[in-house]
């Protein structure tokens, strides 16, 4: 019979201390006051007080939520030049998009598209861009859009394989798999 019992922990200590060290920063004015604090709603101590509900609120957030956050994050890491928590984010964004939208579906290209160009791009790892790549490729052949489907997706679709052959091609040249002759002359013209 084993049980897990954790000793000396108890929430209501927990809470009691929060509240004690909350009525103290309200309370204890030097100045003669009002007894509120003088740091805004916003300031030190609402970050004490709202991150563990903060926290929470994000652990409980469904997949879609974080597919956003993330998305926001890995986008503002590649501009403040973050290039490897960039590129975790764009792996996080990928598993979540698998999850949210499943397998052989636009977003999930587009996703292996955005990592593979991340790869490239940021990291200059042309093998990793070339196996994602590829991923979003395999996506777009087998993708049919629905017929309820706007015009607007299937334009998506077309950016999305232009950018696929793109990064393709580039990690291609990289890796040194073609000679140059065969990339800038297709084959029909060298005949002649």
């Amino acid at each position: 019979m084993n049980s897990f019992h954790l000793t000396g922990f108890s929430t209501s200590k927990h809470q009691d201390m929060l509240f004690e060290r909350r009525e103290s920063s309200t309370t204890g004015s030097s100045s003669g006051g009002s007894g509120r604090s003088t740091h805004s709603e916003k300031g030190p101590n609402s970050r004490y007080h709202g991150g563990f509900g903060e926290m929470v609120a994000a652990a409980m957030a469904g997949p879609e939520e974080k597919l956003t956050e993330s998305e926001k994050k890995a986008q503002i890491f590649t501009e403040n030049q973050q290039f490897d928590t960039a590129i975790q984010e764009r792996v996080r964004c990928l598993a979540l998009t698998r999850l949210v939208y499943g397998d052989g579906h636009l977003r999930l290209a587009q996703a292996h598209a955005k990592l593979a160009q991340g790869y490239l791009r940021l990291k200059g790892w042309a093998a990793q861009a070339r196996e994602h790549a590829g991923h979003a490729r395999d996506i777009l052949v087998l993708y049919a859009p629905g017929p309820t489907e706007q015009g607007d997706e299937k334009a998506d679709a077309l950016r999305c394989l232009l950018t696929v052959y793109h990064t393709q091609g580039q990690a291609a040249l990289i890796l040194g798999e073609y000679p140059f002759s065969e990339i800038s002359v297709p084959s029909p013209w060298k005949r002649g």
